[in-house]
């Protein structure tokens, strides 16, 4: 088994010493990176296209974007803003959905993934 650190970030953390995390990991050539790209259909993190460049540029293999999903709003919808923020999906990039708020239905989430997919 092989052990992962990483850290996810938004704009709550200011601008974030990328190599810095990395190094800090205990492996750091399995890092990962993950940061909130998007929530709902009208919020884009203002630290997104920074985080995404800073991650890359300190050697993150696995970096990935994240969209808070947001309960009472239609999932396709969602996603479509937030592959409108994050267009080009890298090498080494992937797409992280964060449900957690009460009040999720499984079918946004479902909807989500698979407008995504």
């Amino acid at each position: 088994m092989t052990r992962l650190d990483g850290v996810d970030v938004s704009h709550y953390q200011g601008v974030v010493d990328w190599a810095a995390v990395r190094a800090a990991c205990a492996r750091p050539d399995f890092a990962v990176a993950a940061w909130k790209v998007t929530q709902g259909v009208r919020t884009l993190d203002a630290t997104a296209a920074r985080n995404r460049a800073d991650a890359a540029a300190a050697g993150f293999r696995w970096r990935f974007g994240y969209h808070w999903l947001t309960p009472g709003v239609d999932g396709v919808a969602q996603a479509r803003w937030f592959l409108q923020n994050f267009q080009g999906i890298g090498e080494g990039e992937g797409v992280i959905l964060d449900y957690e708020e009460k009040g999720l239905a499984p079918d946004a989430a479902l909807a989500f993934v698979t407008e995504v997919e």
